[in-house]
């Protein structure tokens, strides 16, 4: 879009008109739009909000662990040999390398068409002594003049160092959004590190043009905003395919991170406070948008991401298990070219993925039975289009438009080695067991996910077949078809006491439990309309040395009030087989509001009657999560 602005105008314009003609009120219009840290969007747009990408993000971060992600970092950097921080293979680095990637292939002739327009607005006295000296695979390709390369690459270098998708700069104003200039200022200081002289210059010609008032009266002005509307439509795509399309498959340490519009690098210091403030945000100024949490774009489904999260929390061990399977698996792979494949990325990515959708175990079998032949014949395969579809994203060995199929065969004949009839029964043994290891406290993320984005301000997303354990990895295996007859006679059936809801809390390979959360808060939220649509947002901070466990908050709308206590950072709270440890929650309490004080709920999961006076124990004793609705 050219003029995302006018497009919202219009839009809304007509969708008031169909309303009226149709007796209905005011359609929501919410727009996919990525909002990158530090971002805000736009006040003056007539939306109610984005699809939800930057929820998503801000509530994974809620259950990852700080440090031990930081630690997790530091053993991938060190088995890919990269322990050096300024060795090029930052995140940063990786990022503003495969944004390059796509400006110098896909994306070369939109530079070239931008270099055009750029030299005929003026570059600078400067560019006519710029050394033109060839660049093989660069941006000069096609005799389009002198001056075309040094423009086209320093245009490039300005787009890869955007660090938002777009800005939007539409001749409406004579001067550029706040937000804009912040970022223009931040890109043209980013994109002159390195540069050459030329490409300095093209830099700093970019930043005035951007920078400088637009009015009515400038003889450049028609040509000048043509350029900088077809600039915008450019990092967009640029941003998309070489962030969300390659540096995502490019650096693995934790996946669960590796999701779109997030930043993998990002702190989580601060996730709790983050969340609460993004939260009142949303209550205050979009309480319509959407939430999400899977999409038909995410890398992974939400619950494989709720388990990955638990490795941030036992980097040691995750350490061990790593190196302990490559050693089983060293004996398949082979050498190309002079180098073991598949490479220790791809490796790593692969076990990352088989932990996150691989089956939890069942209660009374062996914790490190491995599962049915039926289901590893159809993960090999599941795995196997995934695994290729990621190294070719990656764009390291192969990729859609170079493909290697050598290399390919050897990445897929290696998914087949380890998961296929004759693989290792020690491994899989092995990773049976880990999973168990890891698999209630993961259970216990995705429930609490489930119930902080079911109550959060806004409109909660249910992505198709996420009423059960849904462990998917990207498109097209989020896009299988869901047994929905299977879902509504689960559904029908479900009458669960709470003696029948504390085992299942103790199975997390049991689909029931999810569906009776799912189905309690959704039936809470339609029966409490306005409570949820128009309610206020308040952090309920948590007192007892393992407060850093729990996270709480208020949602409250005239007499109507709802109380959500949910855990974090789980993996404590079980033992190494992986049961969950009694009292977990023991000394923990609630600074409820004053007025809350002593007052009675209703537990919408459990049925219980309590106060939530009682301490997180009590609210949390049955099932690990807590949506408590005022009596």
């Amino acid at each position: 879009l050219r003029d995302p602005r006018g497009y919202l105008e219009r839009l809304r314009a007509e969708s008031e008109v169909a309303a009226r003609v149709a007796g209905l009120s005011e359609f929501p219009i919410v727009v996919e739009k990525i909002i990158s840290p530090g971002e805000r969007l736009r006040r003056e747009w007539p939306v109610d909000g984005t699809t939800g990408y930057e929820y998503l993000n801000d509530l994974e971060a809620l259950f990852i662990h700080p440090e031990g992600a930081r630690a997790v970092e530091r053993d991938y950097r060190a088995m890919r040999r990269l322990t050096q921080r300024d060795d090029g293979q930052t995140f940063h680095d990786v990022v503003l390398d495969g944004k390059m990637r796509v400006l110098r292939g896909p994306l070369r002739a939109d530079m070239r068409r931008l270099a055009r327009q750029l030299v005929a607005l003026g570059v600078t006295a400067a560019m006519d002594a710029a050394d033109e000296s060839p660049d093989p695979g660069a941006l000069r390709r096609a005799p389009a003049g002198p001056t075309l390369h040094p423009v086209a690459a320093g245009i490039a270098r300005f787009v890869a160092a955007c660090p938002v998708y777009r800005t939007y700069i539409d001749g409406r104003d004579e001067l550029p959004h706040a937000d804009d200039r912040r970022v223009l200022e931040q890109t043209a200081a980013r994109a002159q590190e390195g540069a050459s002289e030329a490409e300095h210059a093209v830099i700093a010609r970019l930043a005035e043009l951007f920078l400088r008032p637009i009015r009515d009266d400038d003889a450049d002005r028609e040509a000048r905003l043509r350029f900088i509307l077809a600039f915008q439509q450019t990092t967009g795509p640029a941003t998309a395919k070489g962030v969300e399309d390659t540096a995502l498959y490019a650096y693995v340490p934790l996946v669960s991170r590796n999701e779109v519009g997030g930043e993998p690098d990002r702190p989580l210091h601060d996730a709790v406070e983050r969340l609460h403030a993004a939260n009142a945000e949303r209550a205050r100024d979009w309480p319509r948008a959407l939430l999400a949490t899977n999409t038909h774009d995410t890398k992974r489904s939400a619950d494989v991401r709720a388990r990955l999260d638990v490795l941030s929390e036992i980097p040691d061990h995750w350490r061990r298990v790593v190196l302990r399977w490559r050693r089983l698996n060293k004996r398949h792979r082979v050498a190309i070219a002079g180098r073991l494949a598949p490479d220790t990325n791809t490796e790593y990515l692969l076990y990352q993925t088989l932990v996150g959708m691989w089956p939890p175990p069942i209660v009374g079998h062996r914790m490190d039975d491995p599962p049915s032949r039926e289901w590893l014949r159809k993960a090999a395969g599941r795995v196997e289009q995934y695994m290729t579809k990621a190294v070719k994203e990656a764009k390291v060995f192969t990729s859609w438009t170079d493909p290697d199929p050598k290399y390919e065969e050897t990445v897929i004949r290696f998914v087949h080695a380890v998961l296929g009839d004759d693989a290792d029964p020690t491994f899989l043994s092995d990773v049976s067991r880990f999973v168990a290891r890891v698999s209630g406290a993961g259970a216990w993320n995705s429930l609490a996910r489930i119930a902080v984005h079911f109550t959060s301000p806004g409109t909660p997303d249910t992505y198709q077949g996420d009423e059960l354990w849904f462990r998917a990895l990207v498109d097209p295996d989020n896009r299988r078809p869901v047994d929905f007859t299977q879902r509504a006679a689960m559904l029908g059936d479900l009458k669960l006491d709470a003696d029948k809801l504390a085992a299942l809390a103790r199975d997390p390979a049991s689909d029931l439990l999810k569906l009776h959360v799912v189905r309690s808060i959704l039936h809470m939220r339609r029966d409490n309309a306005e409570l949820f649509r128009r309610g206020s947002y308040e952090p309920v901070a948590i007192t007892g040395e393992r407060a850093r466990h729990a996270f709480a908050f208020v949602r409250r709308h005239g007499d109507a009030a709802v109380l959500v206590v949910v855990p974090r950072l789980a993996a404590g709270c079980f033992g190494k087989r992986g049961e969950p440890l009694a009292g977990a929650w023991a000394e923990m309490g609630l600074e409820l509001p004053g007025d809350l004080r002593g007052r009675r709920w209703k537990h919408v999961i459990t049925g219980e009657e309590l106060t939530g006076d009682g301490g997180v124990q009590r609210i949390l004793g049955v099932v690990p999560v807590g949506v408590l609705l005022l009596r």
